[in-house]
């Protein structure tokens, strides 16, 4: 289904009736940074499920870890987490950009700097992780700089619930052949196969 023009940035998928939030331009809607389904099945339990990337990524497992009726998540090189684990490594650029900002601005001789990772732990989707009860397919790209592959098991590691982790070795933040088709798969199995969903 071709998106309208003009409005969305996220797809929800609701008894066969697609609804749209968010807003963007019209390719940004083609491609959403976060995607959440929601289909009622054949015994009328409703099964939701949730994907994104990056920022997305890390939308998802906070949503996948506060929503208990999320029965599949499939976040890819989710941002979000173990903010100071990319301090260490000196990877404070780019999606972590804030971190050198806020540091040369506000905490120049880094006074504070225990008290500022203290508190983005209230946000580090790492520590929201264990409470994660849906199936989860994870998916990683180990050249990632943006948002490094470490931080990523950081997350990954405190899930119990039943996981798996996609990883492709040579690809960095960047569109992954087949991740779409995989996470569709991963869905529609969850969801008695129907070749209806969409997001």
């Amino acid at each position: 289904m071709k998106p309208p023009t003009g409005v969305p940035d996220v797809w929800h998928r609701t008894n066969g009736t697609l609804e749209t939030g968010g807003s963007g331009p019209p390719e940004r809607a083609a491609s959403p940074p976060y995607c959440t389904i929601c289909y009622e099945s054949p015994s009328d339990r409703p099964a939701h499920a949730t994907t994104g990337g990056s920022q997305g990524g890390g939308l998802t497992l906070a949503c996948a870890a506060l929503e208990p009726r999320i029965w599949r998540a499939a976040p890819v090189f989710p941002f979000l987490c173990d903010y100071k684990r990319v301090w260490e490594m000196d990877l404070a650029r780019d999606a972590y950009d804030e971190l050198t900002y806020y540091f040369k601005r506000f905490d120049p001789t880094h006074e504070h700097e225990e008290e500022v990772f203290i508190q983005l732990g209230y946000i580090d989707v790492q520590h929201l992780a264990d409470r994660i009860a849906a199936r989860v397919q994870m998916t990683t790209a180990l050249m990632d700089a943006v948002c490094p592959p470490s931080t990523q098991f950081a997350a990954y590691n405190k899930i119990r619930s039943e996981k798996e982790m996609i990883l492709y070795p040579d690809y960095g933040h960047e569109d992954l052949p087949g991740e779409q088709d995989r996470t569709f798969a991963f869905f529609s199995e969850a969801f008695d196969g129907d070749a209806n969903l969409s997001c």
